[in-house]
Formats: C-alpha cells, sequence, structure tokens
C-alpha cells in the first residue's frame, strides 16, 4: 500500500520512496513530504525484521 506526500502522518513514520529507495522519518502530525532526493510522491514503509522494537 502507497502513502502519499502532501497528508498528515497520523503517527510517526519511517518510510521509503517507491522511486529511488530514499529513506525518511516524519513524525506524527506532520505532513509527508515529497522525496527530498528524487520529488516522487509515492513512499511505501518497509517491514520491521525479528529484532525490530516497534
Amino acid at each position: 500500500m502507497s502513502i502519499e506526500a502532501g497528508h498528515r502522518a497520523e503517527r510517526d513514520l519511517e518510510l521509503r520512496c517507491e522511486n529511488c529507495s530514499n529513506h525518511i522519518h516524519v513524525s506524527e502530525g506532520d505532513v509527508i513530504p515529497k522525496c527530498p532526493s528524487c520529488g516522487s510522491e509515492r513512499y511505501y514503509q518497509p517491514k520491521s525484521g525479528p529484532g525490530d522494537a516497534r
């Protein structure tokens, strides 16, 4: 499921750009920006690994 730039984050998010795989962090309540590397407006949330504390 894609997450698009321009929406407000409902919680803290770690996102990766669907186009260039650039990683960004967005805090709860912040507007999700376009990718600072390539300008894409679409992101995905990477899956958490077994060692990730979330």
